[in-house]
């Protein structure tokens, strides 16, 4: 759960370790942290065990304690050869690109683990190698990364082409010429609707037990995605006479499309569009989305919006920083960014404004600096509160 800018909670969990002669049980941490830049460029990140509602004991699991910080430091004008114990010293190519990391930790192991022959030493030491994969993750940002698999690239020499019409038909056939007329700025090759089960949501007995379950398939059907350089920050996007939507209604498709647009800060000025195409009957059925959905897409309360509206990002495939700094907590962006929306016959519009938060910024150019190639899975859902809103379910 985000807090504030600088202060959220998280849950960690730790797969057991292995101390001869034995395996320990499995440990989590429910954890406050919280990080601030200082003065003189390096920052802090603290970690301290607490307790929050959303964080329940886990079965199997033995709630540990733990008191940390992270602390990364720019390069000195002194000599970088003395490092100290303890620290990983992150190096690569070109000025200002450098820093050590340092990790100190207290833990409180709970349960059992023998006091002697240094056991609760060694399990600390287990937990601060973590710190040499974060630089093993830095450090393989310098290489290029090859991806060769014998039988795949057999198989697509002949039938690249074919599969690639093959897509865009299939795509034109279920969500009309929106989907391929203009073709999408990113291709089909590059995004795919992620299986809606693998996100967690509120079940229908949430208020009662937190307990979270997974999603039903989504609601929405994924047509398009754009990715389009701007001169600043482009609110209602879909109203543009180039655009894919607008293009459509000129045309007479009948459609109701659902226009999520987030703007990235520049320069350069981006514009990461998906479009999703849907059934609007949806919306007003009785059901515990149809129940949210009617206020959030007729009805005009923005701060009901805001207060609606969820994001749950995933980082499938990244650079562990990247990992740690975009988390899967679910978050009603609302709260946290501006949100803006665009209500029309045959579509609605939620604009995302990265730029409005200096901690959103800071993730958007760590991911651009630290990634090359980067997946990341996003679930968009209503979030429901009393139990005639829930389960929850993406859309």
């Amino acid at each position: 759960q985000c807090i504030d800018n600088f202060t959220d909670i998280i849950h960690l969990k730790l797969d057991p370790v292995y101390l001869h002669p034995s395996w320990t049980a499995p440990r989590d941490f429910c954890l406050m942290r919280y990080w601030r830049d200082n003065s003189d460029g390096s920052y802090v990140i603290c970690l301290d065990s607490t307790t929050h509602a959303d964080c329940p004991l886990v079965q199997d699991y033995l709630r540990a304690e733990m008191h940390g910080a992270y602390v990364i430091s720019p390069p000195s004008n002194k000599s970088k050869n003395n490092i100290g114990n303890g620290a990983a010293y992150l190096e690569d190519e070109g000025e200002g690109s450098e820093c050590m990391l340092t990790f100190v930790a207290q833990v409180d192991c709970k349960g059992w683990i023998w006091h002697a022959f240094g056991y609760q030493k060694r399990y600390l030491q287990e937990l601060l190698l973590h710190v040499l994969d974060v630089r093993d993750s830095l450090d393989v940002e310098r290489f290029l990364h090859v991806h060769f698999d014998p039988v795949f690239e057999a198989q697509s020499a002949s039938s690249s082409a074919a599969g690639q019409s093959s897509a865009t038909a299939a795509a034109g056939e279920s969500e009309g010429s929106l989907a391929t007329i203009p073709p999408p700025i990113l291709s089909p090759s590059m995004w795919s609707t992620p299986d809606a089960s693998t996100f967690k949501v509120r079940g229908g007995s949430y208020n009662q037990d937190k307990v979270k379950v997974s999603s039903a398939p989504n609601l929405f059907k994924l047509a398009a995605i754009d990715l389009f350089e701007v001169p600043d920050a482009t609110r209602n996007i879909a109203s543009h006479p180039n655009n894919r939507v607008y293009l459509a209604n000129q045309r007479g498709e009948k459609f109701w499309a659902f226009v999520f647009n987030i703007m990235v800060p520049g320069p350069p000025f981006l514009s990461f569009v998906a479009y999703f195409i849907a059934d609007k009957s949806k919306i007003y059925e009785e059901t515990p989305f149809g129940k949210i959905a009617r206020p959030f897409f007729d009805g005009n309360d923005d701060e009901f919006r805001n207060n609606r509206f969820k994001l749950i990002p995933k980082v499938v495939d990244g650079n562990m920083i990247i990992k740690m700094a975009v988390k899967d907590t679910p978050t009603l962006l609302g709260n946290k960014l501006k949100q803006y929306y665009h209500k029309e016959e045959h579509y609605f519009e939620l604009d995302v404004d990265v730029g409005s938060s200096s901690v959103a910024r800071n993730v958007v150019g760590l991911a651009m600096g630290y990634s090359k190639n980067i997946v990341v899975d996003m679930g968009l859902c209503l979030q429901g509160n009393d139990e005639s809103e829930l389960p929850e379910i993406l859309f």
